[in-house]
């Protein structure tokens, strides 16, 4: 019972581990090879998590999965695929006005000359995208955390290489 309240508070970086007692234990079908990568608590009390999802040899897409905070699934969206998406996520936030910031690298979606890039995607409460943003460079880009900042904004990091010689933040 304790591996998933294990995960969950080692992705999250919570130090409380001897306090934990697991509320639930659940597998997830999403339809594919999955590898979680991020989860992030909602206001609700509910739980969002994103990663990578590979449901075949060449189609390869992020996921974002929803669940109740009895654990059980409410909503699962698939974003991308190779060739014209997202190829993993590295993080997961949840907004406090409601919906979900995520990034990682994705290929094919700004230079179109097949490098990972750089990105970052906004949803609503549901899943759908609002707004996503990539950035490229000449080998490879990945976003890897957000902050939000006092104005209202945010703050992502990661890094791209390949630019005018070795790596760009």
């Amino acid at each position: 019972m304790k591996t998933i309240c294990l995960f969950l508070l080692s992705v999250l970086g919570f130090h409380a581990l001897s306090y934990c007692q697991a509320a639930y234990q659940k597998a997830y079908d999403l339809g594919g090879t999955a590898e979680f990568r991020d989860a992030a608590l909602t206001v609700n009390k509910s739980v969002i998590t994103t990663g990578k999802l590979q449901t075949s040899y060449a189609h390869i897409y992020v996921f974002l999965l929803k669940l109740d905070s009895s654990g059980n699934s409410q909503w699962v969206k698939k974003y991308g695929d190779t060739g014209s998406g997202f190829s993993g996520a590295n993080f997961v936030y949840s907004v406090t006005g409601g919906g979900y910031l995520f990034g990682g690298q994705t290929n094919n979606l700004g230079s179109g000359i097949g490098n990972l890039e750089f990105f970052v995607t906004k949803t609503d409460d549901t899943g759908a995208i609002e707004w996503s943003k990539v950035y490229g460079g000449m080998a490879y880009g990945s976003c890897n955390a957000v902050t939000p900042t006092a104005d209202g904004g945010y703050v992502f990091a990661g890094g791209i290489a390949g630019g005018l010689g070795g790596s760009d933040i």
